[in-house]
């Protein structure tokens, strides 16, 4: 059905009801190119000619598949339009069902727009995107996160030093290490590549149960050869949480 399913990407014409529901099933057995290739097929086709589907939908799912593909520029091109519809739904032919699944909680297409968008170098975007996913559902630590990423993109590593400090002291866990590494990357813009250690120490006394961090700073302590710093981080973060990373940086 899939290698079918393909072909009919390359044929002129079509259903477009049939071509949409085998883009969706290509886009979830993992094959985001050739669920991509169909639905700017059926996106292509005259309005009157797809009345089961609305443009809405088709940019919506084409975002998501050009991110996973690693096309942002495209993601965003498609994002705006949604982005658009979304704020004058009864303009964009959705109907009730649709308003009430998609516009109830918006506050992911949001984030995931925003996430594009920077991808894509259009910062401004991004920021207006990330503010509207905090409107919609207010969490001030991924919102502070997700504006550290925008400021440092934009080359404005101070205030990204500043977004990153409101998400460290809301003792956030929910990205993992990747703050930190944002923290040194920003660090580094700043010349202030020094002070890494000493504020990532203060954000672990000030958050003992961390583990990401505890692995992020024996990680960089080993790195620099401080290792009897980085052993005793190593031994105690595997106490509380044992990883692969954990035991080969003892190692």
């Amino acid at each position: 059905a899939d290698r079918y399913g393909r072909k009919l990407a390359d044929v002129p014409g079509g259903d477009v009801f049939l071509l949409s529901r085998i883009a969706m099933r290509l886009a979830e057995q993992g094959h985001w190119e050739a669920a991509a290739k169909i639905y700017e097929k059926v996106l292509a086709a005259p309005g009157g000619e797809k009345p089961a589907v609305t443009d809405f939908v088709i940019r919506l799912e084409l975002a998501k598949l050009y991110h996973l593909l690693d096309q942002d520029d495209k993601s965003a091109e498609h994002f705006a339009r949604v982005l658009e519809a979304m704020k004058h739904p009864e303009q964009s032919g959705l109907d009730d069902r649709l308003r009430k699944e998609l516009l109830n909680d918006p506050a992911p297409i949001y984030r995931l727009a925003g996430e594009c968008f920077l991808g894509a170098n259009r910062v401004d975007a991004a920021k207006e995107s990330f503010a509207k996913a905090h409107e919609a559902k207010p969490d001030k630590r991924l919102y502070a996160f997700d504006m550290a990423r925008a400021e440092l993109a934009a080359k404005r590593s101070g205030e990204a030093i500043k977004q990153l400090q409101v998400y460290f002291d809301e003792r956030a866990h929910v990205e993992g290490v990747e703050p930190y590494e944002l923290l040194d990357k920003a660090l580094k813009a700043s010349g202030k590549s020094g002070e890494l250690a000493e504020r990532l120490e203060r954000i672990l006394a000030a958050d003992p149960g961390n583990v990401a961090l505890t692995y992020f700073l024996a990680d960089h302590y080993r790195q620099a050869g401080k290792l009897d710093k980085a052993e005793k981080l190593y031994a105690g973060a595997i106490k509380k949480s044992p990883t692969l990373a954990g035991y080969r940086g003892l190692i």
